[in-house]
């Protein structure tokens, strides 16, 4: 691959900048290995430039039109690195337990993303296979409501402050109040129940409570509801398609690891 010469003074540029990054991804690995081998050979050096270059194929570009004294200089680090980090395993300096932790979620989630995408690509996602699933699984795909309304929270200590409030009002707006906020369109899912359950039945316009929550006794009116619908499939398709490659991956799972 042919590069412009400003192109590829500036790739060799990043390239040597990257070789602190890669003294410690180098320095890491190599640490919790029980191999003292340096993983200096060519797929890994561009594997490691690709990390700081911006992908593979930069770090291909880059790898191939370094002369052989940026390449030996490259691969001469990464074995002194590989070297000294084993020395500072065999003198005791070891990761600690969080560190090793994180680096084996890393991992795990690195495997685990790369193989969902690997299933992704081997399922039928077209137009027909993904309406056929969503018509099966129709309960999966509901909006469950959603509510606009006011709310005014009093302390614990103040039910009685709160239930004074509510008789002072009478038919008056509960947004009259200083402390009333009004909240936006929110799922009831979303709403941390007995406030949840409480929304969905109270009239609208009439301001009910106190009723106690997690917050506090809440004095609240409904403004507006949405009632629960079927989400029509043309809204929904990118959730289908996500819940067709978790059914995939399930099954790919249990055939893997039979009960």
């Amino acid at each position: 691959m042919e590069l412009p010469s400003k192109r590829m003074k500036s790739l060799c540029i990043r390239s040597r900048a990257a070789l602190g990054f890669l003294s410690v991804l180098l320095t890491v690995l190599l640490a919790s290995q029980a191999m003292g081998v340096p993983i200096v050979d060519d797929d890994d050096m561009i594997a490691f430039l690709s990390l700081s270059l911006g992908g593979r194929d930069v770090a291909v570009a880059a790898w191939s039109n370094m002369n052989p004294s940026e390449k030996q200089t490259l691969r001469d680090q990464a074995a002194r690195i590989a070297k000294m980090s084993e020395g500072a395993e065999l003198d005791g300096l070891l990761l600690s337990p969080d560190v090793e932790r994180t680096l084996r979620w890393g991992i795990s989630s690195f495997l685990a993303d790369a193989w969902e995408k690997k299933i992704a690509s081997e399922t039928d996602l077209s137009v027909a296979a993904a309406r056929s699933f969503y018509e099966a699984n129709r309960q999966w795909y509901i909006d469950e409501g959603a509510v606009r309304y006011r709310k005014a929270v009093y302390p614990a200590s103040q039910k009685n402050v709160a239930s004074r409030v509510k008789a002072q009002l009478q038919k008056a707006p509960l947004s009259r109040l200083k402390n009333c906020v009004t909240v936006d369109w929110t799922e009831y899912e979303s709403i941390a129940e007995p406030l949840g359950g409480a929304l969905r039945t109270a009239s609208i316009g009439v301001i009910m409570g106190p009723i106690e929550t997690i917050d506090g006794h809440v004095l609240y009116e409904v403004l507006e509801r949405r009632r629960e619908m079927q989400i029509p499939f043309e809204k929904c398709a990118y959730r289908v398609r996500e819940d067709m490659v978790r059914a995939a991956v399930m099954e790919k799972l249990e055939k893997l690891n039979p009960q």
